[in-house]
């Protein structure tokens, strides 16, 4: 499995044995990731601040690649 971060790229590779699905929790990978917040309205939203785009993408005993794809938003931060 790998979790790519749109403007950052992978930012885990992990291994293991999955049967029909795949569940990341929400505290897998620690803390999360840190990624700059930006002003309000940076990420297109007026009320937040940046955006980030995440995909995760599995590879199957078939060779089969499916992927999830999600995009958050950071809380704004202001000089």
């Amino acid at each position: 499995m790998t979790l790519t971060i749109n403007s950052v790229g992978i930012v885990d590779r992990t291994s293991g044995f999955f049967q029909a699905s795949v569940h990341v929790p929400y505290n897998m990978l620690g803390d999360g990731f840190k990624v700059p917040c930006g002003l309000l309205g940076s990420g297109g939203n007026p009320d937040l601040g940046a955006t980030y785009a995440w995909t995760i993408r599995v590879r199957d005993s078939a060779g089969l690649s499916p992927a999830n794809y999600g995009t958050v938003y950071c809380p704004s931060h202001g000089p």
